[in-house]
Formats: structure tokens, sequence, C-alpha cells
């Protein structure tokens, strides 16, 4: 979203003539929310055109004024946003709500986890403790490709575009990163290895170990023939899930919470790898836009490669 199109907004303010009735009280500030860009749109009452924003202590110009309810600012480069304060003739509102940027970052930022290697360096990756990895060729054959679009269940995700025996995946330790959309599911790619279970704003998360049978009621998305490892191919299925968790579609999704498993991997210790998030469907954005389903799209280009 960006500022042009918060305009429309304006119509649900009142005409100037009956401004004076929201705008003589002092401000106040009920929601900031990121758009992901570097734009933020301020929500609240007594707002006026002259108003003037501070985010994080540093006054914000120039002020898009959208209606008594509602401004919009952008951040200056490199601002981690910050205590929101607006001020009107009126006085100054109390800086108790927070435009925090760090909610824009994509699923990939926090991908620390080599979990696919290339056939021909099998020891480039690590998802087990044991050294054992995802073949990039065997999932390249499923239709799993740095960057490639996979359709699941309804829900269209980026497959993540590090290189083979970059980090790909986050483990699932309770972190927040930004996806936003309106839909009835909210989907997940991951594999667990020595069966792994947590709880985040998805509410239970529980999967069956990578290459152990998966059960007849866990969703397998991918069953790949071998696995490299320190000796190479490891000639024994591993499997890729998908998750699907019910959620509201009358309310908008602005950021997920992963299951709280572990931030660490090894020998016999339970832990989730999530590959990639989407929404279901054509995800209904703010203002009736489409939103993308991927999570990346939603927050820009994709990390390639980082932690």
């Amino acid at each position: 979203m960006h500022l042009g199109d918060l305009a429309v907004l304006a119509a649900a303010g009142l005409r100037p003539p009956f401004q004076d009735l929201t705008t003589s009280k002092r401000p106040k500030v009920a929601l900031a929310t990121p758009t992901c860009t570097s734009d933020v749109l301020i929500s609240g009452s007594g707002f006026a055109p002259d108003a003037r924003v501070s985010v994080g202590g540093r006054e914000i110009r120039p002020v898009t004024y959208i209606g008594t309810n509602h401004l919009a600012v952008t951040l200056p480069l490199g601002s981690a946003g910050g205590e929101v304060s607006v001020t009107t003739r009126a006085g100054t509102s109390a800086a108790d709500v927070d435009a925090n940027s760090s909610l824009c970052s994509g699923l990939s930022t926090h991908s620390g986890n080599n979990g696919v290697s290339p056939d021909s360096n099998p020891a480039g990756g690590n998802i087990d403790g044991f050294g054992y990895s995802l073949s990039a060729e065997a999932l390249a054959a499923k239709g799993f490709s740095p960057g490639s679009l996979v359709n699941s269940h309804g829900v269209t995700f980026a497959w993540p575009t590090a290189s083979a025996g970059q980090p790909d995946n986050a483990l699932a330790a309770g972190q927040t990163f930004g996806l936003i959309g309106s839909s009835a599911t909210l989907g997940f790619l991951a594999t667990s290895t020595y069966a792994a279970k947590g709880t985040g704003t998805v509410n239970v998360l529980s999967l069956p170990d990578w290459a152990n049978p998966p059960p007849s009621d866990v969703d397998t998305v991918a069953t790949l023939p071998y696995r490299d490892g320190p000796g190479g191919r490891g000639n024994r299925d591993v499997h890729l899930f998908y998750v699907g968790v019910p959620i509201d579609p009358h309310k908008t999704v602005k950021s997920v919470q992963l299951p709280m498993v572990g931030s660490e991997f090894g020998v016999g210790v339970p832990s989730t790898h999530i590959f990639a998030a989407g929404l279901a469907g054509s995800p209904d954005l703010a203002l009736g836009k489409i939103a993308t389903q991927s999570s990346e799209a939603y927050c820009g280009s994709p990390s390639r490669g980082r932690r």
C-alpha cells in the first residue's frame, strides 16, 4: 500500500464545516500500521490538516492528511519506527502506540538453517544434526526450485530463493514475520526432525519426523526418494509437509508468529523447519486490492541466502 492509495479513505472523514467538531479535543492515536513499504498509516481521532507527526521522538514531514481519523507519513531511510505522537492546535496525543517496522520482515529474514543441498555437495546442508538434508535436484523434480511458485491446498507459496547450501528455512522458535491479507486458511510448507510440536499464532503445529513414513492424517506435499548426507546420497524417503490453519476470513492478517518449538537442531532435538507461508485463495487486502499470497511479496523482494 502506498500513500497515493490512501486518498480513498478521505471519503470517510467529515466535510470541512464539521471537522471542528472532532478536532477541538486533543488528538488520540489508536493504531499505527506499517505497510511494509516505508509508509505508515496512522489511525485515531482529532486529526487536522495541519497536524504534525513524530515517530520515535523525531518529527516526520510531510504529513498526508486523509481525514480526521487518518494520517500517513513516510519513514526516513533506516528508521525502525518508534512511539507515534500527533500534535494539533488542541494538543499532543499520548505517545503510547508504536510504529514498529520489524513486522515488515519477511519469513526469509529468519532463515538460519541450510535444509537443501546440491547433489554435487551433499554435505552442504544439515537438517537433522547428522548432516542430512533435502536434495535440490530431488526437490526440483517435484517442482520445488529456488523462487518457484508452488500451489498446494489452494495456497500459492513462494519457495525460498536461496541457493542450495545456503540458509533456506526458519527454525520455528516464536519469530514474528509480516504477512497481510484476509483468508480462511493460513498455510505452511515445512518439515520436522524428531517429531516436533509447538504453539504460536497458529495455535498448535505438530509434524512427524521427515524420514519416517508419515501418518495418514498428515498432508505430504512431496516425498523424495533419497536425501543428501556426509557420505553422499542416502536412499531413504524423506518428506515435505503442508500444514493448513483455519483463520477468520473477516479479519486481516498483518503478522504471523511461528510456533515455539526451538531455535536449535541436532541429533535427537525436535525441530520444525518452515520453508514458506501463505494465505489460501486470493487474499483480500485493504482498499479492495488482492494480496499476493507469498509472505515475501508482501514485504518486497525475498532475501537471497541471508540469515
